[in-house]
């Protein structure tokens, strides 16, 4: 299945929010004014097929985001349920193992959550549920979502299950937040890894010990026709979208020095070849978006920090601190120390190793 173009707009389902005004009160939070600072009616909960764009995603997480309640988005995360995900949700619960379950959620993960797309393999160190973002979002509405996506698919492991799971490791690429002990109260089993990974995301991974277990309502014939509704579903999505701002924000919000092409198209996929086609009818070459990243993080390194040249050569991939003043300077126009001397910290921050 190949993820089109439309998917990195694409709306979510509203029905993911629907317990929104609910948790809001437990916080003494007025919903209304939450919906109203974000610009958005009420009623779309109301609405089954009801979808909410990108912008009213980030107006909603930055309306939650001014009134505090930190731990909503693990909240909320632990609202939903395979319900939840209508048709994939009864081919979840149809299917004849967990196994596989969750290879047919990886495949119409699209008609799911069309925010991220989610990978599934099993390793010798167990079963991997990946998710990787597929829209452009604000480094805020990205970490909500991925909180929000850890606790979900937890859940929704734990209802086909129908128990608690033995420990398992779960990864995240943001940094630990302020309301850590709140993931150890809702996954007391979880071994927990913050930062963990290079890219934008989550991954959970899970004992192959409970990949055989049959959900309680396994039914073949429930499964072929839920199946065959999804392909439809699919099928009928249309092409068209912004894959630049996606690539610049995969880029931005990488932990560990930057994606190779192959990797971000691999996210999507698609080949290497693809994505540099659909960047290329942007204008823009995968290339010179890697140049300019790299500028953004020196400068703010070097405007911010005290790390020497050349760890920060090192901390951006250059092989040494000469390439790095080459192309600094071909990007930039001045060369890092120079542009250090007139950006840089203040003399009374502390010095960095």
């Amino acid at each position: 299945m190949t993820v089109s173009a439309n998917a990195l707009r694409a709306a979510v389902p509203a029905r993911y929010y629907i317990e929104l005004p609910r948790l809001l009160g437990r916080h003494g939070i007025n919903a209304a004014e939450v919906w109203d600072a974000a610009g958005i009616s009420p009623t779309l909960l109301n609405d089954p097929e009801a979808q909410l764009s990108l912008e009213e995603l980030e107006r909603l997480v930055s309306a939650l985001m001014g009134i505090g309640g930190r731990d909503l988005p693990l909240e909320l995360g632990r609202s939903i349920r395979l319900r939840n995900h209508a048709l994939v949700g009864y081919a979840m619960l149809s299917s004849p193992t967990v196994d596989y379950a969750l290879r047919l959620t990886s495949r119409f993960f699209r008609l799911v959550f069309p925010a991220f797309r989610m990978q599934y393999r099993v390793t010798p160190q167990g079963a991997e549920m990946r998710f990787l973002p597929t829209l452009a979002m604000s480094s805020d509405c990205l970490a909500f979502h991925i909180e929000m996506l850890a606790v979900a698919a937890l859940t929704d492991v734990q209802e086909l299950i129908q128990g608690a799971l033995p420990h398992y490791d779960l990864e995240l690429s943001i940094p630990a937040p302020l309301h850590r002990d709140r993931y150890h109260q809702l996954m007391p089993q979880a071994r927990l890894h913050f930062a963990a990974l290079p890219h934008p995301g989550l991954c959970l991974r899970l004992p192959t010990s409970i990949l055989g277990e049959e959900p309680a309502m396994a039914n073949a014939a429930s499964l072929a026709v839920a199946e065959q509704r999804c392909r439809q579903l699919v099928d009928h999505i249309v092409s068209s979208g912004n894959i630049g701002a996606w690539t610049r924000m995969m880029l931005r919000e990488s932990n560990d020095g930057l994606p190779s092409i192959e990797e971000l198209a691999a996210t999507l996929n698609i080949n290497s070849r693809t994505l540099h086609r659909h960047l290329k009818r942007e204008g823009l070459v995968y290339r010179q978006l890697c140049v300019e990243e790299r500028s953004n993080r020196a400068r703010q390194l070097l405007a911010g920090s005290r790390l020497s040249i050349t760890r920060i050569a090192q901390e951006l991939g250059y092989s040494d601190a000469s390439n790095f003043t080459r192309a600094f300077r071909a990007a930039v126009g001045c060369s890092p120390s120079d542009y250090r001397a007139e950006y840089g910290v203040a003399d009374s921050l502390s010095t960095q190793n």
